[in-house]
């Protein structure tokens, strides 16, 4: 249960840096 508890959480937080990251680039884009 910890093992998969982990997994999730370094999935969210390697989706919402994504995102961020692809955020940076279009706003890098608008400039």
């Amino acid at each position: 249960m910890l093992g998969t508890s982990a997994l999730c959480y370094e999935f969210w937080r390697l989706t919402i840096f994504g995102i961020g990251s692809i955020k940076n680039e279009i706003f890098q884009g608008f400039k």
